[in-house]
């Protein structure tokens, strides 16, 4: 049998090695559209995050301008307001506001009532007819009764801690001002004296006012 010609071989061999090129670069071609497209769409992940990210630095920072501004607001509120909330006399936030209906101010039940007192004594003090026991504090219900039964006063001469205007009646409770500091409270921290409980209505001004009876 005739062999075959070797011109043919390489013709086969290099034929092969052609189509073995072509498969190859065509591989490699798709392996490039993948990778490129893998790139597009991790680029395009990429501007989508920074975009959310800008996004939210921007949201964080209108957010942090407007804590800022209403943390502002506030302050500059709770400062106008201190005239309301604040006792002249402790210099604290008000506890179990009264108001006196001469004049209109208020303060704190406590310190109203340790002022009025105070007044008192100045008053009786000087008076050598009138026993000691009755000059001395506390001064209770009983003392002042006794000091008008007995002829030793006839009226008190109280007066507002602030305006100095004459104080012939029992302050009355604030109600109003008991929901503005609470309110203000909330928003701001509130110097508070220490917490007593509210006084009762039962003869809340009885060592301070005197009220005739038909005894």
């Amino acid at each position: 049998m005739p062999s075959q010609h070797p011109s043919k071989h390489r013709k086969i061999d290099h034929e092969e090695a052609r189509m073995h090129h072509e498969e190859l670069l065509a591989k490699i071609v798709r392996v490039m559209d993948v990778v490129e497209k893998d790139m597009k769409q991790r680029r395009s992940e990429m501007k989508q995050l920074k975009q959310r990210v800008r996004q939210a630095e921007q949201a964080q920072a209108l957010a942090e301008h407007k804590c800022s501004d209403l943390q502002s607001n506030v302050s500059t509120f709770a400062a106008s307001q201190a005239y309301i909330t604040k006792c002249i006399i402790c210099q604290h936030g008000m506890e179990h506001p009264f108001i006196i209906v001469e004049c209109g101010h208020s303060f704190c039940y406590e310190c109203l009532k340790i002022w009025f007192h105070t007044l008192l004594e100045k008053q009786i003090n000087w008076r050598p007819s009138i026993p000691v026991r009755l000059k001395s504090a506390p001064f209770t219900a009983d003392k002042l009764k006794e000091l008008f039964k007995e002829g030793h006063i006839f009226s008190t001469r109280y007066s507002c801690p602030l305006c100095r205007k004459a104080v012939r009646n029992k302050p009355v409770r604030v109600f109003l001002t008991v929901d503005l500091i609470m309110a203000i409270g909330t928003l701001v921290p509130q110097d508070f004296p220490e917490n007593n409980p509210p006084p009762s209505d039962e003869g809340i001004w009885a060592d301070v006012f005197y009220v005739k009876t038909n005894e």
